[in-house]
């Protein structure tokens, strides 16, 4: 969690609400994290938070056995899998999000025809 509170930081990460206005949460305590969604601004862009209702380990170890790992500045970095990343953006349901999905949905089909890499 200090590595999260540090990249938080470092990112100069702010709370905002959907309309992009800044909400009033303390983001050097990450364990506040842990439960609920948050939307954050960052200097990188937008960063979404998305845990659900409440704390559900085995959905964490699910989406861990299914992340993509890549290396970052020399650190491995996990992200969510596509078919993950599409079901918790469903979940979510915002405007952007389903605008999200189309699009994964039209690079699938388009690396399906061998038109991507």
């Amino acid at each position: 969690m200090r590595r999260l509170s540090a990249a938080l930081t470092e990112l100069q990460a702010v709370a905002v609400d959907q309309d992009g206005g800044e909400v009033a949460i303390d983001l050097s305590n990450p364990e506040r994290l842990a439960v609920g969604d948050y939307f954050l601004s960052t200097s990188a862009g937008a960063l979404d938070i998305v845990n659900g209702a409440r704390h559900d380990l085995k959905r964490y170890k699910r989406l861990d056995a299914n992340a993509v790992a890549l290396e970052l500045g020399g650190a491995e970095v996990k992200f969510v899998g596509r078919d993950d990343l599409i079901a918790m953006k469903r979940e979510a349901g915002r405007p952007q999000d389903l605008r999200d999905i189309a699009a994964l949905d039209e690079v699938q089909r388009h690396e399906q025809k061998g038109e991507g890499s």
